[in-house]
């Protein structure tokens, strides 16, 4: 009888005709891992409920502002929303993206719903029937959409853990129906899945939604993934009809997933579904060539799409007119020669260190646009203020601080300004009229002249920030080869093995191994770095890849120059204990081994350095050894180097 494996590529499976103990994890939250050696590409792709985000949350590359789903719902324009699915599809393409993580389609049937702004409507009827056409919108510029959260998952408290106790009859007619005709009119090629539990199930495992109703009564034949971290195990997932478990690395689709076929516990024919639907997506991708944006993508990794035309910039003008507007007012509203927009919320809210860009609003809107902001605010007094904070006018500053009771926050934007231009003074002086130091204001000062950011670190230690606070920028100091501020750090006592923002202990000294110098790496452990007894630092020197490497999928950007370089780093750390047949044991990974490692990684150079230090090519960990490796998956050359053949 045939095995079959459920590799996750981010987590895409694979059928192969033996368990292989070694299956691989995703590349990150974006893509999906590519398997070059069987003709199987990497998707990348995109959040979009409100926009294509592209793949980075900061320094992201910009994209339109269009009106948010329930914005887009007042307009009752199925056309309008057509034509906002395909300028989505069109910023997907520029941003290498295949797959849009939206529409979101679920009911805004509280008030208290973090998300509801994504959703449409209230109404099943009417939020099916938009976004059906922005899916066929989307399908126009040869980009997939996903519909979400299926299904029920109209609140974010707990979202994980609530229980959502439904009649039937309310869950077809009011939260199902929006779904079941979107799937009618726009036809979605992809369905994410709710965290929620329905009627005591998660819906990553609940049969009778995925299976039952999706498959089997709506006839739907596309693919079905988690939201991020919303599989919660492996045999229900894969039974219900869950095809990809996102993000990758796997946690229930790699030795979890062996286990049960071997223990017999997953059918042979649920495998081939999970596998068929996954493929298929990729084989339509691949039919309308949508994965070829990628190779147009820039050295940062997203294309920074071409200026909007003026028609385009229109069109969205027109779409925020209608969105704001009455259906039997909009006529009057269009023919206005002033368009008043607000009043909003009456405070902002930060949502990783980012709110609305009030700075730029005068200077990118047309001149026949007044905008109005919530109670207390105006816009053309905070642009003063920004402007003075970026300016260095402390006087002007404080006279504008007095005028009236200025909000944390308010104060707040104009310190980062402050910050980023260097503005000592002006910083000094809104730190001592009590704006906060959030957890993201520090990191800000990398972006602030260099001559001046020990002087802004110092300000910072004076109203009770220290260089161990919570956010750590020491590992972002050797990311950037910050030497200087690197220096200060540790005269300061920081600390350089409580790690980064991720906790992670050994950050510093992995990065350091990975991209930093020598002398940084030096300074470190002059510093107190420890050298792990995990092999941490030596695994991630001798896999160190240049930038737009694949190592786990097998795809390398070749560098012999590169790959020279970590050899100094590498023999400063066997220098100060590091074993070179350490084996390395993390949370995701089983055992493994530098010389495997930089096998992955192309780095010919390192493995002779390895070898002539004492590594064994033949230690098996996770992905075999290194001469099991090579003998499948690397160049002649590394082959030689390991004396395996292909026989």
């Amino acid at each position: 009888m045939r095995r079959f494996l459920f590799l996750q590529v981010s987590s895409t499976p694979f059928l192969t005709s033996s368990i292989d103990t070694n299956p691989r994890g995703g590349k990150d939250f974006w893509h999906t891992t590519p398997l070059p050696q069987h003709g199987i590409p990497s998707l990348r792709l995109s959040d979009g409920p409100n926009g294509i985000r592209g793949t980075r949350i900061f320094d992201s590359v910009p994209s339109s502002c269009l009106p948010c789903g329930t914005a887009l719902g007042a307009t009752f324009d199925t056309d309008l929303l057509a034509e906002v699915g395909q300028l989505h599809g069109h910023e997907a393409k520029a941003k290498g993206a295949v797959l849009v993580l939206g529409p979101t389609i679920n009911i805004q049937r509280g008030p208290l719903g973090g998300r509801g702004f994504e959703s449409f409507s209230e109404d099943p009827v009417l939020s099916g029937q938009l976004v059906g056409h922005y899916c066929r919108g989307l399908k126009k510029e040869n980009i997939a959409a996903t519909l979400k959260h299926f299904v029920c998952n109209d609140m974010e408290d707990e979202r994980m853990a609530v229980n959502v106790m439904v009649t039937q009859r309310a869950l077809r007619e009011i939260y199902l129906l929006p779904f079941q005709l979107a799937f009618s009119i726009g036809d979605p090629q992809a369905v994410m899945t709710a965290y929620s539990q329905v009627n005591g199930t998660h819906v990553s495992e609940n049969k009778e939604l995925l299976q039952t109703i999706l498959r089997d009564e709506w006839k739907f034949d596309g693919l079905v993934m988690s939201d991020r971290f919303g599989t919660y195990g492996t045999t229900g997932a894969i039974d219900a009809g869950l095809d990809l478990e996102m993000p990758g690395p796997s946690r229930w689709r790699c030795r979890a997933l062996s286990h049960a076929i071997m223990a017999n516990k997953v059918t042979e024919s649920h495998l081939d579904d999970r596998v068929r639907n996954v493929l298929n997506l990729i084989k339509l991708a691949e039919m309308v060539n949508a994965n070829t944006n990628q190779s147009k993508m820039s050295s940062q990794g997203e294309q920074i799409p071409s200026q909007l035309s003026p028609q385009d910039q229109q069109r969205i003008r027109q779409q925020q007119m209608h969105a704001i507007a009455m259906a039997q007012k909009q006529a009057a509203m269009q023919q206005q020669s002033t368009q008043q927009m607000g009043a909003g919320s009456q405070k902002g809210y930060q949502q990783m260190g980012m709110s609305q860009p009030y700075s730029d609003i005068p200077a990118t809107d047309p001149s026949d646009i007044h905008i109005l902001t919530g109670r207390g605010v105006s816009v053309p007094d905070f642009v003063r203020f920004l402007c003075t904070c970026r300016e260095g006018d402390l006087s002007t500053l404080e006279s504008i601080v007095a005028s009236q009771t200025r909000s944390p926050l308010f104060l707040h934007h104009g310190l980062l300004d402050a910050i980023k231009n260097g503005k000592v003074e002006i910083v000094r002086y809104l730190l001592q009229s009590g704006t906060p130091i959030s957890r993201n204001t520090p990191e800000t000062i990398l972006r602030a002249p260099a001559d001046q950011q020990v002087a802004l670190l110092q300000l910072f230690t004076e109203h009770g920030w220290t260089v161990n606070s919570p956010e750590r920028l020491l590992p972002r100091l050797i990311q950037t080869n910050n030497e200087p501020l690197l220096d200060w750090f540790l005269e300061q006592g920081a600390d350089p093995n409580i790690g980064g923002p991720e906790g992670d202990p050994d950050q510093a000294l992995r990065l350091a191994a990975s991209q930093g110098t020598v002398r940084l790496l030096q300074k470190l452990l002059d510093g107190g770095a420890k050298m792990t007894s995990n092999g941490l630092g030596l695994f991630y020197a001798a896999g160190a890849c240049p930038a737009g490497s694949i190592p786990h999928a097998g795809l390398v950007q070749p560098s012999t120059e590169f790959d020279k370089s970590r050899i100094p780093v590498m023999a400063l750390l066997v220098e100060n204990g590091a074993g070179v047949n350490d084996k390395l044991l993390t949370q995701h990974m089983t055992a493994q081994y530098p010389i495997v490692n930089a096998v992955m990684a192309g780095a010919a150079e390192r493995v002779k350095w390895l070898l002539s230090q004492g590594a064994d090519p033949d230690l098996k960990g996770q992905y075999g050894s290194a001469r099991d490796y090579a003998k499948f998956r690397s160049s002649d050359e590394m082959k030689q180097v390991l004396g395996v053949s292909d026989t």
